[in-house]
C-alpha cells in the first residue's frame, strides 16, 4: 500500500537535449575541512587531490535514459557502482528504483510525492529525482 497525499498529478517535464559540460582538471585542488567547527571524520584533515579532467550532463538524468541503463543491465553491472552501493544491489536485490512499479498489465508507473501515475519516459524534474532513492 501506497501513501496518499493529494489526487493531482504533477505536471512532467520534458527533458532537454543532453548537453556536456567539459571540465579540463586541475590538478590538485584543496579538498576536506580545515576549520574549527563541526565537520564529519571522513571530511578531515584538509588535503589536496588530483582532479582530472571530465565532463558532466547538463541536466537531471531522464527517465528514459535510466529505464535505458536498466536495460543495459545496469543493475547487473558492478562497474556502475561504488561498492558499497553494489553491494547493497545484491544484498537487497535491487531491479529498480524503490517507486518504480511494474502494473499488473506489464507497464511501469511510479510513485512521486502526491500520487501513483505512470513512468513518463522524457520527464525530468521532481519525480526523476527519486532515481537517486534506493530501497533501505
Amino acid at each position: 500500500m501506497l501513501p496518499a497525499y493529494r489526487a493531482e498529478v504533477p505536471a512532467p517535464r520534458l527533458s532537454q537535449k543532453l548537453e556536456w559540460r567539459e571540465h579540463p582538471g586541475g590538478g590538485r585542488s584543496p579538498n576536506g575541512h580545515d576549520g574549527a567547527d563541526f565537520a564529519f571524520d571522513n571530511e578531515a584533515p584538509r588535503h589536496q587531490v588530483l582532479l582530472r579532467p571530465f565532463r558532466i550532463a547538463a541536466r537531471a538524468v531522464s527517465n528514459g535514459e535510466y529505464q535505458a541503463f536498466i536495460a543495459d543491465g545496469g543493475y547487473r553491472r558492478p562497474e556502475f557502482w561504488l561498492s558499497d552501493g553494489w553491494a547493497q544491489v545484491r544484498d537487497k536485490n535491487w531491479e529498480a528504483p524503490l517507486y518504480w512499479l511494474k502494473d499488473d498489465d506489464g507497464s511501469e508507473s511510479i510513485f512521486t510525492y502526491p500520487v501513483r501515475t505512470r513512468l513518463d519516459p522524457p520527464c525530468t524534474g521532481r519525480a526523476c529525482q527519486l532515481l537517486r532513492s534506493r530501497r533501505s
